[in-house]
């Protein structure tokens, strides 16, 4: 009966318990080996259909709770972008009282995670990471930056970092 609700329901609910059951499943280290489990209540599909629904489309089962359990008060259906968010390897990032991932931050501030990744790498704090500016040299004094071309001097007063800070920056970046 209950696999005539949905197939997709019905295939993520049989994925979900394979990865936390059977030790044969590539996944089991991740979910099972790490302890997760499924609830009693889900062990049978008609109640996790009833809890959760139909899958929609485009999305998965999410635990809300990277480290908790797969049971009704811990999960959702979420997107790809959801799911990669709630990632354990993620690297988090505090700025302005709010806490996201490396690609949340760098998506709210125009820039690539693996650009902003870099800088991280490099020693900068987040807050100077992102008001540092990108920018195509132009020559050995003025840089380019959204289409204005401005001395060092000139970028310092407008973004408010001391001249030898953004200097020695846009150094060992590699841009002067």
């Amino acid at each position: 009966m209950g696999y005539r609700k949905d197939k997709g329901t019905y295939n993520t609910w049989c994925a979900m318990r394979k990865r936390c059951e059977y030790e044969s499943s590539d996944s089991y280290k991740n979910y099972g080996g790490r302890g997760i489990e499924v609830c009693e209540r889900w062990q049978s599909f008609d109640n996790f259909f009833e809890d959760m629904g139909i899958r929609p489309e485009g999305m998965s089962i999410d635990r809300i709770d990277n480290d908790g359990n797969y049971e009704p008060s811990d999960c959702r259906w979420a997107t790809v972008e959801q799911q990669q968010n709630s990632r354990r390897n993620n690297r988090l990032l505090a700025h302005d009282g709010k806490t996201q991932t490396l690609s949340q931050w760098a998506r709210e501030f125009g820039l690539t995670p693996k650009r902003l990744g870099h800088k991280l790498d490099q020693g900068y704090t987040l807050d100077e990471a992102i008001s540092l500016p990108i920018g195509v040299r132009s020559n050995a004094n003025v840089y380019t930056y959204n289409g204005e071309s401005k001395t060092i001097r000139e970028w310092s007063k407008e973004t408010g970092i001391k001249y030898h800070t953004l200097y020695m920056r846009l150094h060992r970046s590699g841009w002067t």
